[in-house]
């Protein structure tokens, strides 16, 4: 099965949304310290993920 534009930005917005689950999961349970360490990736994934939008960048 071959995957078009929106099946990928989908699936990455998917990936954004389980990420910051389970920032909110370890937020809850872990101390604030590897929160921080986790959560900057997700920030890095969600910057990205509103520049394709703003840009129309499919891939």
């Amino acid at each position: 099965m071959l995957l078009d534009g929106r099946h990928l930005t989908l699936a990455s917005f998917l990936v954004y949304v389980v990420c910051t689950q389970l920032i909110l999961d370890l937020h809850k349970k872990l101390n604030e310290q590897l929160n921080i360490i986790m959560h900057k990736p997700c920030q890095l994934f969600k910057k990205f993920y509103i520049y394709m939008i703003k840009n129309k960048i499919y891939f």
